[in-house]
Formats: C-alpha cells, sequence, structure tokens
C-alpha cells in the first residue's frame, strides 16, 4: 500500500478522532475517503490535510486583515 493512503485505523489516528468517530464521517459522506469493492475504507493524507485545514477558524488577525481590505 502507499504511504499516502491509510486505512480506517491509520486514518483515525492521524486526525485525531476515534475509529467509530470516523465511520460516522464516512456513513455521512462528510470526510472524503474510498471504498474499493465495497468493504475496505481507504484515505489520502492529503485529502485528510484538506478536510482537516476547512475545519480552520479564522483568527482576530485574520479577520480584521479581510475586513481592511
Amino acid at each position: 500500500m502507499q504511504d499516502d493512503v491509510l486505512r480506517a485505523r491509520q486514518a483515525a489516528k492521524y486526525i485525531g478522532r476515534s475509529l467509530g468517530s470516523l465511520y460516522v464521517l464516512t456513513s455521512r459522506n462528510q470526510i472524503p475517503h474510498f471504498k474499493p469493492r465495497g468493504k475496505v475504507l481507504l484515505f489520502r493524507k492529503c485529502e485528510l490535510d484538506s478536510w482537516i485545514e476547512a475545519g480552520r477558524v479564522p483568527t482576530v488577525d485574520d479577520i480584521e486583515a479581510a475586513a481592511r481590505r
């Protein structure tokens, strides 16, 4: 398996969630994943990184900088 592809248990650890929480996210299609042959869940690290970054909360400085533009 490629280094940038993770199985469910590895992905859960990578994003700091429980395996059960990860299963909930996948069942709700809230996290990018692959399901080849319908059973094994696979995740790309780069997609998990993007998913994490999408949830970033802007700082006060970010908001103030955007308001000045």
